[in-house]
């Protein structure tokens, strides 16, 4: 057996405010991330700590995202002034517009994005970095790559792809519903609002279908790892996708099918309205939406109860699933595969 599919990953991340010791800057904000990797007999394999404040040759490189945002890179990559940092700016830069023309909302910050090279790329990890004011940043994120890896591209990183095609959009997304208040979000272990497959799904829809638009060739490989084809023929998933809370004790293959259900539900009730109109709806000064509400702004405005949405949601997982099919055969053979 292959060693990946050995392995059970589990990943946090978490963005915490912390006061320094006696005589340093007296407030820093810490980003963390980790990785927890463990072996086919339950063991933990040992975390590397990650600070790259403590790693040789990080150099700055800064990229205008316009409106006053910027995008700072924080890398060891060696050769990086050639080695694609204006590249991946570039699919940033793209990611806002597409964000913020779907969306018909603003993104007010930037992103602060660490790229970080190693000779051997560890299986477990723990990632921090804390910087004195997170004013600038919507999101901190971090890539590990391969000493000499491609940055992107047909063999570039994959774990940047995740994070430009994937994770960023989706995470831009949650910037833009954390200024609609009217939607309430489950935070700080309060009992669920029952809205994450609202928030998720519109998160997921933003990020598919900026992949689907800046990079086709990474579309299927994350819509597989959704179960798009047969999530919502899933009675376990139907069940329990509009109760779906932050805090759960769901096993991880559910928790992540989910994703591809909520998404799904969303790709449906939008075929009724757009979802700049649908934000624009539900952002209401004087209402606080959950679960229910939501549901039934979805019954008013598509004429279908829930069970029929999922319904619609499952023959669309079917078409995309079966066109994403068709799209990657006609990819490999312009490769060459």
């Amino acid at each position: 057996m292959k060693l990946f599919t050995s392995l059970l990953l589990f990943l946090v991340l978490s963005v915490s405010s912390a006061f320094a010791g006696s005589g340093e800057i007296p407030y820093a904000i810490a980003f963390t991330q980790e990785v927890m990797a463990i072996d086919p007999y339950g063991t933990p394999y040992p975390a590397v700590v990650i600070d790259p404040s403590r790693m040789t040759g990080v150099q700055s490189h800064e990229f205008d995202l316009g409106a006053g945002r910027k995008l700072r890179i924080e890398t060891n990559v060696s050769g990086a002034a050639s080695r694609q940092l204006a590249e991946v700016a570039g699919i940033i830069n793209r990611t806002y517009g597409y964000i913020e023309g779907v969306s018909g909302r603003p993104l007010k910050k930037g992103i602060l994005l660490y790229l970080l090279e190693f000779d051997a790329i560890p299986l477990s990890y723990k990632f921090e970095a804390t910087f004195q004011d997170d004013s600038e940043w919507s999101e901190v994120r971090m890539a590990m790559l391969q000493k000499g890896e491609s940055l992107i591209g047909p063999n570039g990183s994959r774990d940047l792809a995740d994070l430009l095609y994937d994770t960023i959009p989706h995470e831009l997304g949650h910037d833009i519903l954390a200024d609609i208040p009217a939607i309430k979000h489950d935070i700080d272990n309060r009992p669920t609002f029952s809205t994450r497959w609202f928030i998720d799904g519109v998160c997921e829809l933003l990020a598919k279908g900026f992949a689907s638009q800046e990079a086709p060739h990474f579309l299927g490989r994350s819509l597989r790892i959704r179960n798009v084809g047969s999530v919502l023929a899933n009675p376990q998933v139907r069940d329990e996708v509009f109760q779906w809370a932050q805090n759960n004790n769901l096993p991880m293959d559910l928790e992540s099918d989910l994703y591809g259900a909520s998404m799904l539900l969303l790709m449906a009730w939008t075929e009724s309205v757009n979802l700049k109109t649908l934000l624009d709806h539900v952002d209401h000064p004087s209402r606080a939406y959950c679960g229910p509400d939501l549901m039934a702004i979805m019954e008013s405005t598509t004429g279908l109860d829930p069970e029929q949405v999922c319904n619609r949601a499952q023959q669309l997982g079917t078409q995309l699933n079966n066109a994403t099919y068709v799209a990657e055969k006609v990819l490999l053979t312009s490769w060459g595969g």
